[in-house]
């Protein structure tokens, strides 16, 4: 019997269009919201995003409020979400392929909805969260100056750890990123903290009348240290200080004599900073203290473009701040006692 049309009418369900995996798997990683618009589920587009989304503002929620170290909770959460987006693109593959000929095309099939669905529910708040994570967690600074030779030199990139306050706040020994009085942002060490003295020349230098200890470091790690950063200017010689269980290399002048010593005092909620080439003054022996109100962060780690002129980039562990001198886990640095005038 033949069909008239009403009978072919009341049969059609829409236009059907065929469901790719591989164009499902593709939409996941764009957004998995957007692989589930693409097989017509629009309300769980929209909630597998805002999942998403709330997944990442709870992972810089509990950093930004714990004494977590900056990599380790970063890429371990990184590396579950690279999990997560696999597994979302194989479950939009899966979905397409159970539909494939048979899946009846909706509103919401069509590329521009992928893309707003992307855009807006997903790469906007996160992209919002990354500008907040940029002001309160983490930043980049790049160093233009040599005053901080042998750690940290010219042309460095610094990844800097803004959480300062509370379990966070720098200790003696650890290099900070703070605003200079210039305006410009500048990378010191740490001598001292609040409600304290700090007497410094080139040769000595003094934390409440204790000295601090120089040493010279052993041939090997000074020979490290210069193919790391470059050799020492003429007439001066490389050491490391011990400040409290921190040890950290310095260079600074070996005849020096006669030079007034500078006094620094350190008021409350104020930090004293100088510089690893001690021969420089961009520190707190010119603008004293600084306040806490002017803390960048604490810098972590250090990208330096290879030194043969490439632009690889090398970790520097000699830069990232105090280290243990029982296990001495970071840079290694053997040291020797020597007598102050013994050069």
């Amino acid at each position: 019997m033949r069909k008239t049309d009403p009978d072919i009418e009341s049969e059609y369900v829409g236009e059907r269009a065929t469901r790719r995996p591989a164009a499902a798997a593709a939409l996941a990683l764009l957004s998995p919201g957007s692989a589930l618009a693409y097989v017509g589920e629009l309300r769980g587009a929209l909630l597998i995003n805002a999942a998403s989304v709330a997944a990442w503002v709870g992972f810089f929620a509990v950093w930004a409020h714990r004494p977590f170290p900056l990599a380790i909770p970063f890429w371990g959460f990184a590396a579950g979400w690279l999990v997560c987006l696999a597994a979302a693109a194989w479950d939009a593959a899966r979905r397409a392929a159970s539909v494939r000929e048979q899946y009846v095309l909706r509103d919401v099939n069509h590329p521009f909805v992928y893309f707003a669905i992307a855009l807006f529910s997903f790469v906007v708040p996160l992209a919002g969260l990354a500008v907040l994570a940029e002001r309160h967690l983490v930043t980049i600074v790049r160093v233009d100056t040599n005053d901080m030779f042998p750690n940290v030199i010219a042309g460095d990139t610094v990844v800097v750890d803004r959480r300062v306050s509370g379990s966070h706040a720098p200790r003696s020994g650890e290099l900070v990123a703070f605003r200079a009085p210039s305006g410009d942002i500048a990378v010191s060490r740490v001598i001292a903290g609040p409600e304290s003295t700090v007497v410094a020349t080139t040769d000595l230098l003094f934390v409440d009348d204790k000295p601090v200890l120089r040493l010279q470091a052993a041939e090997r790690d000074a020979a490290r240290l210069e193919a790391l950063s470059g050799p020492a200017p003429d007439g001066f010689g490389q050491y490391v200080e011990q400040l409290g269980d921190a040890t950290f290399a310095v260079v600074a002048p070996r005849r020096s004599f006669g030079l007034a010593p500078d006094t620094i005092e350190v008021g409350p909620g104020q930090l004293a900073v100088l510089n690893d080439d001690r021969s420089t003054r961009r520190d707190s022996r010119t603008f004293g203290a600084i306040d806490g109100t002017a803390l960048v962060g604490r810098p972590l780690f250090l990208a330096r473009p290879s030194r043969g002129g490439g632009e690889a980039v090398s970790l520097v562990a000699a830069a990232l701040g105090p280290v243990d001198r029982d296990s001495q886990p970071r840079d290694g640095l053997r040291i020797q006692p020597i007598a102050l005038d013994s050069e």
